[in-house]
């Protein structure tokens, strides 16, 4: 098997908590090609403050920075902007990774035919408070984080088995992509779907997104022609900190409603059939009232797309679709 440069990147924001757990199991990986790139986009620098102090060992395996907060979006794309890898790890700082993950990941996407570009794997959940105990077999449970990103015809995004018992949960024969907790991206696929900036950098993540970001950079993915594969032998521990575990705030709401109303903008192609036409309609309208009687904050969400039409525009004509409308309906659930 070929052993190619692998470029794992991720953001750090506060929840020191996890990072024992997490960063050690990272980077305790049996692929020996794997370069790190941690980006600590707290407030204060407080993270790489904690591990400067708790974990100064991580620095002799990690490129270990501080930096603006960027989001989601921005900070994974200086990271890739400086990337040194053939392929991208997207990682989360919440997540428990088995020592075999980036090897195993990596020799079913070299050695596959066709070709994979794009990748993600079992996503399970992390019981992180069993893990503190001690219980470490124990915090590993059987319940489904992701297997990926699911579309309904009417354009509802989903984690694929999320909540379900793993023997509940059938694997996907097709997914829109992978969820950015954890998503492999060749760079030869990310570059073929960048946006290029007037200053001359590439936009990989749009960056007037951060929720659904991932499902925006996995419809693009879609379009230009390169499937996500699921390393479905393989498990990762995720502790969502989000939607399962706590509701999600007032802003949290208005931006999840705005990057799917923008990833529709772009995605949307005007020769769907009528059928998927009518139901994401239908799915709009029931958007707007849901916003309208129970949370009318999220409303906002509206005009702040309205602000971005133009460049929203420019970004739709930038898309590259390689594949036919129906194809991308095949995926469709």
């Amino acid at each position: 098997m070929n052993h190619p440069k692998v470029t794992i990147g991720v953001l750090l924001f506060r929840d020191e908590k996890y990072l024992s757990y997490s960063l050690a199991s990272l980077l305790d990986q049996d692929y020996e090609n794997i370069e790190y790139i941690f980006r600590d986009q707290s407030p204060n620098g407080e993270v790489y403050d904690y591990i400067t102090q708790a974990h100064p060992e991580f620095f002799h395996k990690a490129k270990i920075e501080r930096g603006k907060n960027l989001m989601h979006s921005g900070g994974h794309n200086t990271i890739i902007r400086e990337m040194k890898g053939e392929y991208y790890i997207c990682a989360s700082n919440d997540m428990l990774y088995p020592r075999d993950f980036v090897s195993h990941i990596i020799r079913g996407m070299e050695g596959s035919e066709p070709r994979h570009y794009i990748a993600t794997c079992k996503l399970m959940q992390w019981d992180y408070e069993t893990m503190l105990v001690g219980n470490v077999d124990g915090s590993k449970t059987n319940i489904v984080d992701s297997y990926g990103i699911g579309l309904t015809r009417g354009h509802h995004f989903y984690d694929i088995g999320q909540g379900k018992e793993e023997k509940d949960v059938e694997i996907p024969k097709k997914i829109l992509g992978p969820s950015g907790a954890l998503a492999v991206y060749h760079k030869k696929a990310l570059d073929a779907v960048a946006y290029h900036r007037e200053d001359g950098s590439k936009e990989y993540f749009d960056e007037n997104l951060h929720y659904k970001n991932d499902v925006d950079l996995a419809y693009r993915l879609s379009w230009a022609g390169f499937p996500c594969y699921l390393a479905k032998d393989i498990k990762v521990y995720h502790d969502r900190q989000v939607g399962r575990k706590c509701k999600k705030s007032v802003w949290a709401r208005m931006d999840s409603l705005k990057g799917h109303l923008i990833t529709l903008k772009k995605n949307f192609d005007k020769s769907f059939s009528w059928g998927i036409k009518l139901r994401t309609l239908i799915n709009l309208i029931l958007r707007f009232l849901h916003a309208l009687l129970l949370h009318l904050s999220s409303l906002k969400a509206y005009f702040e797309v309205a602000k971005l039409k133009k460049e929203t525009e420019r970004k739709k004509r930038a898309i590259q679709k390689n594949v036919n409308p129906t194809q991308i309906e095949a995926l469709m659930s």
